[in-house]
This record gives structure tokens, C-alpha cells and sequence, in this order.
């Protein structure tokens, strides 16, 4: 059995520093849908953005399809796009 790699170990030896973090970027992302989008759509948007995401990692984690490399350049290349279109 092989070790998992040295960012995943870092993740679980400080599980709770970084579930700290990620509850102050969800409540960030989702004050900022909510601010440009309105109360009940940004709060609409948030949960279908959860249903989503939620939904990808149940039918593609199993597989190993996405390595965290190919999700990086999937990320930013849809960032470059938001940004120049």
C-alpha cells in the first residue's frame, strides 16, 4: 500500500485548522452570492452549487478519474475564461 502524498498528510495532521478555513470560505463565497445576487437566489445558487460539487464527487471519486493536477488546470483555465469574457 502506498502513502498518500505529503499535502494529504499536512491536511489530516491539521484536520482542524483546515476545517476552520474551509467554513470561513464557504460563508465568504456564499455572503458574496448573496450580495450580488439577492437574498432568496443567492442562497438558491449556493445550495445548487453544494448539489452540484456534491454530486461530482459521489459519481467521480470511486474512479480516480481527476487528478488534483488536472483539476488545477481545469480551475484556472475556467478562471481565465471568467475573467476575459
Amino acid at each position: 500500500m502506498t502513502h498518500p502524498p505529503v499535502y494529504i498528510q499536512h491536511i489530516v495532521a491539521n484536520a482542524l485548522l483546515f476545517r476552520i478555513s474551509g467554513a470561513v470560505l464557504f460563508l465568504i463565497a456564499t455572503a458574496s452570492f448573496i450580495f450580488n445576487l439577492g437574498l432568496a437566489s443567492g442562497i438558491a445558487s449556493v445550495i445548487f452549487g453544494l448539489m452540484a460539487a456534491g454530486s461530482l464527487i459521489v459519481v467521480l471519486q470511486p474512479f480516480q478519474y481527476l487528478r488534483i493536477k488536472v483539476v488545477a488546470v481545469l480551475y484556472f483555465s475556467i478562471l481565465l475564461l471568467e475573467i476575459f469574457i
